[in-house]
């Protein structure tokens, strides 16, 4: 396959192809059997559930929430959000343009590049690199028109609160 190395080389899309997914679809839904508080500070709270996962498997979640500032919550986000998709600083900040414009009841959008270049303080060609490196990683996708633009509804966040997940699971010694 050949590798993609414009936008033009991304097809166009007449329909929108995330219009069926939800953000929803890609939380794992576990069952809580009981809650414990195990302790309280100013900015956090943290929890221990005893909890049976999708595959009916016994587990403990190990829940911390913490109150952050406006500042401290944004950065904490792009960082976590870099990390998990492997995403340049770039491609972050065009992500975070993106979700400043989008409205909320939807997940297509209009890029104007000179806006993004105002807002950003990128180059042309910054933002063209960022808008090709999420197109390749299907984080969106081209509508109908060369501003025209689908992103996929599990990058879009609600702006007051995410969660993060890591499992840890023990070795089994045989």
């Amino acid at each position: 396959m050949k590798a993609k190395n414009k936008i033009t080389d991304f097809p166009f899309n007449r329909e929108n192809p995330f219009k069926n997914q939800k953000q929803e679809d890609c939380l794992q839904i576990v069952k809580i059997i009981q809650s414990y508080q195990a302790n309280k500070k100013d900015n956090e709270e943290n929890y221990i559930h005893d909890a049976i996962d999708s595959d009916g498997k016994p587990i403990k979640i190990f829940h911390r929430t913490k109150y952050l500032s406006t500042t401290e919550y944004y950065n904490i986000y792009k960082q976590k959000v870099r990390e998990q998709h492997k995403l340049s600083k770039s491609e972050v900040e065009l992500l975070f343009y993106i979700a400043s414009i989008i409205k909320s009841d939807t997940n297509h959008f209009f890029l104007i590049i000179e806006d993004a270049k105002e807002a950003m303080n990128y180059s042309g060609t910054a933002i063209y690199m960022a808008l090709k490196g999420l197109l390749q990683k299907g984080i969106m996708v081209r509508g109908i028109t060369n501003k025209d633009y689908y992103i996929n509804p599990k990058y879009i966040f609600n702006k007051t609160e995410f969660s993060t997940n890591e499992i840890y699971e023990r070795e089994q010694h045989t």
